[in-house]
């Protein structure tokens, strides 16, 4: 279990500095333990009482950052610190314009608190110090993973087979010739396919479930349930089918093979050769 930490300033001027974090971190004045109402209280229960401006306490008001405890002290401060912030602005996206616009923007809103630009690296961080001459830095925080990865169709299945309850569980099972069309743009893509070789068509399986984590292979329900990902079942999370066919004939955009499963109108996610050894 990791150790939480609290971070300390040494101020010659708490409540400004306080004010400026407040502002720079979102963070607001930590609650007086109870029961008391105010710190006001909870400072003059303390022997000798205790003196509000001699500190500041602040914390993050969702509980994940750490607290700062910005004390009063005598002396300046006269050297670089060996410690500092980074400041995380949100990336809003991969774009590395878009990125640093907004690194640059934070840096003007705390600049406008009471900070200070020290120091800029033009696309990637701004050094800056707090009211009291902290170092700090801005900087974009780290892209968030996506969370969905589009994708086009290359075109789609023209086939005899109007619905699943027609098509066979393999192609090799007495599946018919069908065409593969493929949008006028894909041309490029399509001008090297030859006849006779064989190739392997992705497809999106449309009409089937995507919250189906186990079958009985072959809806025989006397076989024991077994988890899709070790099945051909057209019903699992991603839908993706994977069919190998022979191509019979080519017309310009459209491609005939024999022995696809798949029903018409099933879109064409990608089609790869069948590789052989030392094939690309």
């Amino acid at each position: 279990m990791a150790t939480r930490i609290d971070l300390t300033f040494d101020a010659t001027d708490t409540q400004v500095l306080a004010r400026f974090w407040k502002t720079a971190l979102g963070y607001v004045d930590e609650p007086p333990p109870p029961p008391f109402a105010t710190r006001q209280e909870w400072l003059a229960q303390v022997d000798p009482p205790g003196d509000e401006s001699a500190g500041a306490w602040l914390c993050d008001p969702d509980g994940i950052g750490p607290r700062l405890s910005i004390i009063s002290v005598p002396e300046p401060k006269t050297a670089k610190n060996r410690l500092h912030i980074d400041i995380r602005v949100p990336a809003g996206g991969v774009d590395p314009q878009q990125r640093w616009a907004r690194v640059v923007a934070e840096s003007e809103r705390l600049a406008a608190a009471g900070g200070a630009v020290v120091a800029v690296v033009d696309g990637h961080h701004i050094v800056m110090a707090d009211p009291e001459g902290n170092e700090f830095c801005v900087a974009a925080a780290a892209a968030a993973a996506p969370t969905s990865y589009p994708v086009r169709p290359a075109g789609y299945v023209q086939s005899p087979l109007r619905s699943r309850a027609d098509a066979p569980k393999q192609g090799r099972e007495g599946a018919p010739d069908a065409w593969l069309v493929f949008d006028d743009d894909m041309a490029d893509a399509v001008a090297d396919l030859a006849v006779d070789t064989d190739i392997i068509v992705l497809t999106w399986l449309h009409e089937a479930r995507r919250d189906v984590l186990a079958v009985h292979p072959r809806d025989d329900p006397a076989t024991p349930l077994t988890g899709v990902f070790s099945t051909r079942s057209p019903d699992r999370p991603n839908p993706i089918g994977l069919h190998r066919v022979r191509i019979a004939t080519i017309d310009a955009t459209r491609v005939l093979v024999h022995d696809l499963e798949a029903v018409d109108g099933t879109p064409i996610l990608d089609v790869k050769p069948v590789l052989r050894d030392g094939g690309r």
